[in-house]
């Protein structure tokens, strides 16, 4: 289930590492793990039943929001997104090092 995508033109970072997620009554979140690949990012905040995910595009030198899920964004979520389906596979596997603590 998808529970943000773009709203009026997407939100851009520059560093991909700027983006927050706004957390009701506290600091916003940073993200704690962040991989790349054909000019796109995935982004993981939190962990367990708090985790989202975020896929950004690279466009120039700033990194535009696509979507945020909660839990894991799966490659073939990515590709229904407009991630190209290598690259959310590349994508998929180097944040799921991170998920099952390998990395």
């Amino acid at each position: 289930m998808i529970v943000a995508v773009a709203h009026a033109g997407p939100a851009c970072y520059a560093p991909v590492g700027a983006m927050t997620l706004p957390v009701a009554g506290a600091a916003p979140a940073r993200a704690n793990s962040i991989v790349a690949a054909g000019g796109y990012a995935l982004l993981r905040f939190g962990d367990g039943d708090a985790a989202r995910e975020s896929v950004l595009r690279q466009t120039g030198a700033r990194w535009c929001l696509v979507a945020t899920v909660r839990g894991a964004l799966a490659a073939d979520k990515m590709v229904r997104l407009g991630v190209p389906a290598r690259t959310a596979q590349r994508l998929w596997m180097r944040m799921e090092r991170f998920r099952n603590g390998t990395l």
